[in-house]
């Protein structure tokens, strides 16, 4: 499987056979990515022209809510994410716990307003 870039807001996949992705317990390869071919002035170009524009809209109210849905969304997860990085990184229970729980939390104090 090769997996494709989100760039200038579509995907699209990238040249050539890629590079693979490889489990690092079994060794095995997940899927392939290539950014060949991938404009990047073009991506940036696009980035500034709509991400930014975009983002600077947005109140700081309305930026701490959407941490806050990105929040959400992993902690509902959670046991699916503490798996996968069980399985793919090596990581053992304590540092699967720390990595899979600790990105909620360090987004709490921004969603509630307090940084």
């Amino acid at each position: 499987m090769k997996l494709p870039n989100y760039v200038n807001g579509q995907w699209s996949e990238g040249a050539g056979a890629g590079e693979p992705l490889i489990d690092p317990v079994t060794g095995d390869e997940l899927a392939s990515i290539s950014s060949q071919g991938v404009n990047l002035d073009a991506a940036l170009a696009f980035a500034r022209a709509h991400g930014g524009p975009a983002l600077r809209q947005l109140s700081y109210a309305q930026r701490a809510e959407m941490l806050a849905k990105i929040s959400d969304a992993l902690a509902a997860n959670r046991d699916e994410y503490f798996r996968l990085s069980l399985l793919n990184l090596g990581a053992n229970q304590a540092d699967a716990s720390f990595d899979v729980d600790g990105t909620p939390r360090s987004a709490g104090p921004w969603r509630k307003g307090k940084c």
